[in-house]
């Protein structure tokens, strides 16, 4: 539909890492295209309801078959999907606001002065390695704050992982999945398995997370794709940030 053109226009803007982290007044600028592509994402969401679930669609249906007296589910099965269409918006929602959201309290005290220091020395250990958890334990009082700022860390609930909402989870796999490209050793999958027995996460749930890898890798033709595509708009559309 061509209405979908602006909208995915606005939602790609959100990609734009660079204008996403920056000061706050391209923050600002993104927060109000992901928060005009909701709006449009809503509207076109009940336009296509409405016109699913209008009575002479099923009423057709049935003419064309000649079965002017049986019962059609199509009417059913449409609510149906506008139900699940408007709990998908809502994970969309809070997704994309988490997207914008993300990590910010690493951009100011107390958090900026110490991530200052350790990042660097981060980025040449081992994830989980003796080092590493030394450089942690000397990087407390920023990272007590942090996991008190930002819920898609276990550490950030009373209960860990079993306090975490979908949500929290996804937001925390992506973050996993882009910490181990920080990392010369950077391996998501040994990265599942230390923070498994780190956090006590069951098999059930370590087992997702092996299953969803492959959706995020790289490789995965639909990224490289999207990566494409997002390439191409970002070049057509240079005065979205103003550095570029």
């Amino acid at each position: 539909m061509k209405q979908l053109g602006p909208i995915e226009n606005r939602l790609e803007a959100s990609l734009k890492f660079d204008a996403i982290n920056g000061d706050s007044y391209e923050r600002s600028v993104v927060a109000s295209q992901i928060r005009e592509a909701i709006l449009e994402i809503r509207k076109l969401r009940k336009e296509i309801i409405k016109e699913a679930t209008d009575e002479s669609y099923p009423r057709d249906w049935r003419k064309e078959r000649k079965m002017d007296d049986a019962y059609s589910s199509i009417p059913e099965t449409c609510a149906h999907i506008g139900m699940v269409a408007k709990y998908l918006g809502i994970i969309e929602h809070q997704l994309l606001v988490r997207e914008c959201e993300h990590d910010f309290s690493k951009k100011h005290p107390p958090e900026s002065d110490i991530f200052d220091i350790y990042t660097p020395k981060l980025k040449g250990t081992t994830y989980g390695s003796d080092k590493y958890k030394r450089y942690l334990t000397e990087m407390k009082p920023a990272l007590d704050h942090h996991y008190a700022n930002n819920r898609h860390h276990p550490e950030h609930h009373e209960n860990g992982i079993n306090d975490m909402n979908l949500i929290d989870l996804v937001e925390m796999f992506c973050d996993w999945m882009a910490a181990t490209k920080r990392h010369a050793d950077g391996d998501i999958i040994k990265s599942i398995e230390i923070n498994g027995e780190r956090f006590g996460i069951s098999e059930q749930l370590k087992s997702i997370l092996r299953n969803t890898v492959e959706v995020l890798e790289d490789t995965n033709p639909h990224i490289v794709s999207s990566q494409h595509d997002y390439r191409e708009w970002r070049h057509k559309n240079s005065d979205f940030h103003p550095n570029e």
